[in-house]
C-alpha cells in the first residue's frame, strides 16, 4: 500500500576526504542520532516497496510519499515519529533556450533527476528547495545590446538541515539535483550554444556556430564551478565562473548590434559558468553566436544507503518528492485480558499470552512495557496486581511479524481488580494499551491440624444455689404484609441526528486573453514588428524588429514614441520588394505601452505596443 500527499550505489566524498553537505555540528549531532536498528534493510526495505519482485512471498510494506512542486520559496517536511529513514526524489530545472531573432538560439540542457535513501531522526526538520526559475541556482542569461539574447540556467532542487536563510545553509545539503546551462543567443544567421546537462559531475555548454563565436560554460563539480567561457581578448563577452549553489552569468554582447550573449550556468551543488558572448564583431555582414552555459553538479551525501543520478526530460518540472515506510504500528492480538477464575490472594494465575504484530512499514522496536491505572481511573484500580511472565519481543520486529508475551495475575486484595498494560517503543501513534482485569479471592485455608491427648480430669468443685424461676412474657402479634408497587413507565427513544449537508463544487478557472495581432503599416506597405525585452539590473532594455514589405517604393519610417518622446526610430528608402528595419533604442525602455508610427508618403499609421 502507498499513500501519497501533495505537498545504483553512488556516494560522493571529496578528496580530502569529508563528504560534502554535512557540516562538522551536523555530523556529531546527526550522525550518533542515526546510529539506529534496521537503518540499511529500511533502504531494502522501501526498494522493494517500490519495484516488487514478480512472485516475491514476503509481502511489501506500505509507504507515505509526500510530493513538493515549484512554488518559488522554501518548503519544510517534519520527519514522523517512528520513521529513520526516507527516499528523496529530487528533479532539478532545465535551463532556458537562447533567443535568436531570425536564427536558431542554443537549446537549455536538461535537469538532472537524482535518487537518494537517506538517514533521519523523529521530528526532524528539513528544508526543501525545489527549482523554479530565478530560484536555488540558475544563472542569468547575459545582456545584450540589441542581438540575441542567452538564456537563463536553470535552479537546482535540493534537500537541507539548516535554513536558506542561514549561512550554514549550503553546508547542509544532503541531496542535490542540479540544473541545465541556458542556451547561448543569436541574431539573424548561425545557431546559439547548447547548454550542458546537470549530472555527477555536470556536461560543459558548447560554442555557438557563425563566423564570430562565444565558447561555451564549464560543467560544474563536486570539487568547484565550472569556468565561464572566455576565448575572447575583451573582457565583456567572457561568461561568470560558477560556485557553490550557483550558475554563473553569461556574458554580455555589447561589441555591436549584431552581438549575442551568452546562457547562464545551471545551479547545482556547485553552478555551471556562463557561456561567452560574442566576440570582435565589425559589421552588419558578420554574424555571431553566443556560447551556452554549463550544467551543474549534482551530489548526494556519503550517509545515504543508496543513490542513484540521471537526466532528466527537458519536459519534466522540478520536483522534490519524499517516500517513506509507515511508522511501526504494535497491533495486539486483543484489546483486553481478563482472568475469569477467581484467584486466592497471594497466588500466582496461569500466564495469558499476548501477541504482538508490526502492521507499520518501519521495523518495530518495543522498549519496555507498564502497567498503570485505567483510562479513565477506575475505583477497582490496582496495576501492581499484574505481572509480565515472559516475552519475546527484543530486537527489531519487521512489518508483519510477531512477538509474544504473558502476562499474570497475582492480588493483594479481595474482590475485582483492574489496570491497564501499556506497550513503549518507536510507535507512530504512540503507546498501545491492553485492559486488564481480574477477581481477588479469599486467602487460601490449611489442612486441620492433629488432635491433642486428653489432660488429666480436674477436681469437683462446689454445688452453686439455685436461682429464682422468672415469669414467663407475653407473646407479640404478627404484622400485616406491605402492598407491592407499580412498575416504571419505559422512557421515550432518542430522535436520530441529522445528516450533513454536502458541500458546494469548487468555482471553474478564468482562460487568459489572447495577445494582440500586429499592425497594418501604412498604404502599399505591409509591417511586421517582434518587440523583446531584456532585464538588466532591475531595468528593461527594448529592440524592436520591423520587417517592410513595399510595392510603391516610397520611403518608409517606423518610431517607438511615447508621450511625444522617441525611444527607438529606423528609416529606409523606397525600395521593391521587402526590407528589414531595426528600431535602435536609444535610452531605457520602460514597462508600460508604447506607440509604434510607421508612416510613408501615402498614409500613417499607428499601433500600441505593450513593453514587459
Amino acid at each position: 500500500m502507498t499513500i501519497t500527499r501533495a505537498h545504483r550505489s553512488n556516494a560522493s566524498t571529496r578528496p580530502d576526504g569529508h563528504r560534502p553537505g554535512v557540516s562538522a555540528a551536523l555530523t556529531s549531532k546527526a550522525a550518533r542520532g542515526r546510529a539506529r536498528i534496521g537503518f540499511g534493510a529500511l533502504g531494502a526495505a522501501l526498494a522493494a516497496s517500490a519495484i516488487a519482485s514478480a512472485g516475491a512471498a514476503a509481502a511489501t510494506p506500505p509507504t507515505v510519499t509526500e510530493n513538493f512542486a515549484s512554488t518559488g520559496a522554501e518548503q519544510t517536511f517534519t520527519v514522523p515519529t517512528g520513521v529513520s529513514s526516507i527516499r528523496v526524489n529530487a528533479i532539478g530545472q532545465a535551463g532556458e533556450a537562447g533567443f535568436g531573432f531570425d536564427a536558431q538560439g542554443g537549446t537549455g540542457g536538461a535537469g538532472a533527476d537524482v535518487v537518494g535513501q537517506l538517514p533521519v531522526s523523529a521530528g526532524e526538520v528539513l528544508y526543501v528547495e525545489v527549482a523554479a526559475t530565478g530560484f536555488n541556482g540558475g544563472g542569468d542569461g547575459g545582456p545584450s545590446f540589441e542581438g540575441g539574447f542567452g538564456g537563463t540556467g536553470g535552479g537546482a532542487s535540493d534537500v537541507r538541515t539548516v535554513s536558506a536563510a542561514q549561512p550554514s545553509s549550503l553546508e547542509s545539503r544532503l541531496l542535490v539535483a542540479g540544473g541545465g546551462g541556458g542556451g547561448g543567443g543569436v541574431f539573424e544567421e548561425g545557431d546559439g550554444g547548447n547548454g550542458g546537462n546537470a549530472g555527477n559531475p555536470g556536461t560543459n555548454g558548447t560554442g555557438g556556430t557563425a563566423t564570430a563565436n562565444g565558447s561555451g560554460g564549464g560543467a560544474g563539480t563536486l570539487t568547484g564551478g565550472g569556468a565561464g567561457g572566455a576565448g575572447c581578448s575583451q573582457i565583456e563577452p567572457h561568461g561568470a565562473d560558477g560556485e557553490s549553489g550557483n550558475g554563473g552569468e553569461g556574458g554580455a554582447g555589447f561589441t555591436a548590434p549584431w552581438s549575442s550573449s551568452g546562457g547562464g550556468g545551471g545551479g547545482g551543488y556547485t553552478g555551471g559558468g556562463g557561456g561567452e558572448g560574442t566576440c570582435g564583431i565589425t559589421g552588419p555582414n558578420e554574424e555571431g553566436g553566443a556560447g551556452g552555459g554549463g550544467g551543474g553538479s549534482s551530489f548526494v551525501t556519503g550517509e545515504a544507503s543508496f543513490s542513484s543520478f540521471g537526466a532528466a526530460s527537458s519536459s519534466t518540472a522540478p520536483s522534490v518528492s519524499i517516500t517513506y515506510l509507515t511508522p511501526a504500528t504494535a497491533t495486539p492480538g486483543t484489546a483486553t485480558v481478563a482472568f475469569s477464575a477467581t484467584q486466592p490472594l497471594q497466588t500466582v494465575s496461569a500466564p495469558q499470552t499476548i501477541t504482538i504484530t508490526n502492521t507499520g512499514g518501519n521495523p518495530l522496536q518495543i522498549s519496555g512495557v507498564d502497567f498503570t491505572d485505567s483510562t479513565p481511573a477506575l475505583a477497582t484500580d490496582a496495576p501492581e496486581d499484574f505481572l509480565i511472565g515472559s516475552s519475546t519481543c527484543f530486537g527489531a520486529i519487521a512489518y508483519e511479524e510477531s512477538c509474544q508475551l504473558t502476562v499474570r495475575f497475582a492480588p493483594q486484595s479481595e474482590g475485582a481488580q483492574t489496570g491497564t498494560l501499556q506497550i513503549l517503543g518507536n510507535m507512530g501513534a504512540g503507546a498501545t494499551t491492553i485492559a486488564l482485569s481480574g477477581t481477588g479471592g479469599k486467602l487460601p485455608q490449611g489442612e486441620p491440624g492433629a488432635t491433642g491427648s486428653q489432660g488429666p480430669q480436674g477436681d469437683t468443685g462446689p454445688t452453686g444455689a439455685s436461682g429464682a424461676t422468672g415469669a414467663q412474657g407475653a407473646i407479640g402479634a404478627t404484622g400485616a404484609t406491605g402492598a407491592i408497587g407499580p412498575a416504571g413507565a419505559i422512557g421515550p427513544a432518542g430522535a436520530p441526528g441529522a445528516q450533513g449537508a454536502a458541500g458546494k463544487p469548487g468555482a471553474a478557472g478564468i482562460q487568459g486573453p489572447v495577445g494582440p495581432t500586429g499592425a497594418r503599416g501604412p498604404r502599399g506597405a505591409t509591417a511586421v514588428y517582434v518587440c523583446h525585452p531584456r532585464r538588466r539590473h532591475g531595468s528593461y532594455k527594448e529592440a524592436c524588429f520591423v520587417q517592410l514589405s513595399s510595392a510603391s517604393k516610397s520611403a518608409v519610417k517606423a518610431t517607438l514614441e511615447r508621450a511625444g518622446v522617441t525611444y527607438a526610430s529606423w528609416s529606409v528608402n523606397g525600395s521593391a520588394g521587402t526590407g528589414g528595419l531595426l528600431l535602435r533604442a536609444t535610452r531605457k525602455v520602460a514597462v508600460g505601452r508604447y506607440t509604434l508610427v510607421v508612416a510613408s508618403a501615402h498614409a500613417t499609421t499607428t499601433e500600441t505596443v505593450t513593453v514587459g
